[in-house]
């Protein structure tokens, strides 16, 4: 059995020649386009989710006033139930002041 030959024959060599020198710039192209491909997606994900996170704290601190407002109208309401109740029953409240003050039994 003969040994292969893998040397390269001058004419495949005239030809390889050529297509490396085209190749190279082609790849050095492609690799930049697609660096500022990335380098744009990652900004605009950054973006993104700064939008989301800033958006997001404004609401919370919305949901939080309003939460606290609920919570002072219901303590009110509470207050004039109980006020009501009592007033039936001949007796007198504590002051709301007292009962905010005291742990939510129900």
């Amino acid at each position: 059995m003969p040994a292969e030959e893998t040397a390269v024959e001058p004419s495949q060599m005239a030809l390889l020649i050529p297509i490396m020198a085209l190749t190279i710039p082609v790849v050095a192209i492609l690799g930049g386009l697609a660096t500022k491909i990335v380098k744009d997606l990652t900004a605009h994900q950054r973006e993104m989710a700064q939008l989301m996170h800033g958006g997001r704290a404004g609401a919370d601190e919305a949901v939080v006033r309003e939460l606290a407002a609920l919570r002072h109208e219901m303590a009110e309401l509470r207050d004039r139930v109980n006020q009501v109740a009592l007033s039936v029953e001949g007796a007198t409240p504590p002051p709301l002041s007292e009962r905010l003050e005291q742990p939510n039994r129900g």
